[in-house]
């Protein structure tokens, strides 16, 4: 019987439930730039929530479901200071994901259709009848000598 890998799908994008974004829309600064969570490429917004339920939708499990936190090192170099808000960044992720991560990160695989669960069905169900014809055929061929 011939057995289908199911694909691996992983997906990221910025999450925006971040507080930091979350205060600029509070504050009426919701210009979109060149970088960032509201990057002017990002067409469609989300939030772990909205994320989550597009896949579930679509017919996705979903198998991992992380944040991850914001470029602080871009932002402010490769200095103790970054490293040190980066780390405070992570355990505060621990606490919220959904208010702390800058970005979203989803491994997710589709589920299987009805019409390859009909095929490995028929599929198996052949092997099984072979496997029983065979077996009977070589019993009674035993019986006969």
């Amino acid at each position: 019987m011939q057995w289908f890998r199911i694909p691996k799908v992983m997906v990221s994008t910025g999450n925006i439930a971040f507080i930091v974004t979350r205060l600029m829309l509070l504050l009426g600064c919701s210009n979109y730039g060149v970088r960032g969570i509201l990057d002017l490429t990002h067409t469609r917004l989300f939030t772990f929530s909205s994320m989550r339920q597009l896949f579930e939708q679509a017919g996705y499990r979903i198998e991992e479901n992380r944040g991850s936190s914001g470029a602080i090192s871009l932002a402010l170099g490769n200095t103790w200071f970054a490293r040190l808000l980066v780390n405070v960044n992570k355990v505060l992720i621990r606490i919220s994901k959904s208010l702390f991560s800058y970005q979203i990160f989803m491994v997710v695989r589709p589920l299987p259709s009805l019409g390859s669960l009909l095929q490995r069905t028929t599929e198996a169900t052949r092997e099984r009848t072979q496997t029983q014809l065979n077996s009977d055929v070589s019993r009674r061929v035993a019986q006969a000598s």
